[in-house]
């Protein structure tokens, strides 16, 4: 297939043309000729229009996300004591993806018992955006503060080691 002919055909998986049915044979179709822009454009497609369908095709839309906070938790429960955590420990679904307003919202997160808190969250406002992580350091109550910082997934790792400075702060007292 021609490098114009995928460009309209893309674009006519973005514009909403094809039912489930097309979607899937199209996917299946692009996944035996190993073209993955095609693929990518179906499944965002699928999510957005689809989800139901996209969950049994291509697993829950946070399943990638998922597996990279998992992956911090575990480095951090291995390293440190967590038993002090004043929340739930583990990769947890954020309030904005139950209500519907996020597409992927997960987040870890700990908070001493002087309310002083770290996350690293996930976020990806629609199938068509993109994933972020968002990394924070708050206390509540008295003295309130808020201080987080976003970053693009190409700077995970960056991230990664912000959140473990910030969760270091928390583990320390603050």
């Amino acid at each position: 297939m021609s490098q114009e002919k995928v460009k309209q055909l893309i674009e006519s998986i973005r514009s909403g043309k094809y039912s489930e049915r097309e979607l899937i044979s199209l996917y299946n179709n692009a996944s035996a000729r190993g073209n993955s822009t095609v693929m990518q454009a179906i499944q965002i497609r699928m999510r957005a229009d689809f989800p139901r369908a996209a969950n049994r095709k291509f697993g829950a839309k946070e399943s990638e996300a998922n597996a990279l906070l998992e992956g911090v938790y575990r480095n951090l429960s291995a390293e440190y004591n967590l038993t002090g955590n004043r929340l739930k420990n583990g990769v947890k679904l954020g309030g904005e993806m139950i209500s519907g307003q996020k597409h992927i919202d997960v987040y870890i997160s700990y908070k001493n018992s002087a309310g002083i808190g770290a996350f690293l969250f996930l976020i990806q406002d629609t199938p068509e955006s993109e994933l972020i992580a968002k990394v924070g350091y708050y206390k509540t109550g008295d003295g309130s503060f808020r201080d987080e910082h976003i970053f693009q997934m190409h700077d995970f790792e960056q991230a990664v080691e912000n959140y473990k400075v910030q969760f270091s702060k928390v583990l320390s007292g603050g």
